[in-house]
């Protein structure tokens, strides 16, 4: 089943299952994604206020709770261009 990126959904499983599954952040969803970080940061800060005085912290708690933090957000979008990049490059081959 496909759930469209910001769809609310829920699934009632009426007997042992396996469910695969996966979160993705695409081209449609990557500002959501990038403000909810943004957001949630200012949320950790707040509730734990030994990270609002530590940056670090506050980052560390974001990549266990979200799987990430500004530095592997951002290295997961300059991945995502250089991909995009090369595709575009060979298609002008």
């Amino acid at each position: 089943m496909f759930v469209p990126s910001g769809w609310w959904h829920q699934v009632l499983n009426e007997e042992d299952t396996l469910s695969v599954n996966h979160n993705w952040i695409n081209a449609t969803n990557l500002p959501w994604a990038w403000e909810l970080l943004q957001k949630q940061r200012d949320v950790i800060c707040k509730d734990l206020p030994d990270c609002a005085e530590d940056e670090c912290s506050a980052q560390e708690v974001l990549e266990l709770k979200y799987g990430h933090g500004y530095v592997s957000f951002l290295g997961f979008m300059t991945s995502a261009l250089k991909a995009e990049l090369r595709r575009a490059y060979s298609l002008l081959s």
